[in-house]
């Protein structure tokens, strides 16, 4: 879900920020194992205004908190080279 935040009234430390988009996300994750599921909701803010008759934008904006939290074992093990795979 996007939230436009045009008119909000921040702190003033957050006045010069230029938030313009809430982002929430609800994420269901299943536990494998035990088949235990899990739900949360995650908030992010974006200087990017995005506006409905925009799914293009819109698109890009979900895929990049998305893959931003992908797990990618050649990079984290090329970063850390303490990381091992078991």
């Amino acid at each position: 879900m996007l939230i436009a935040l045009d008119g909000l009234r921040v702190d003033p430390r957050w006045a010069k920020s230029g938030f313009r988009t809430l982002l929430v996300m609800h994420r269901q994750t299943v536990e494998t194992t035990s088949q235990l599921q899990s739900t949360e909701t995650s908030y992010y803010v974006s200087n990017l205004p995005v506006s409905p008759d925009q799914p293009a934008v819109q698109a890009d904006l979900f895929n990049a908190v998305r893959e931003h939290w992908v797990w990618k074992p050649t990079i984290t093990s090329a970063m850390s080279p303490s990381a091992k795979m078991t």
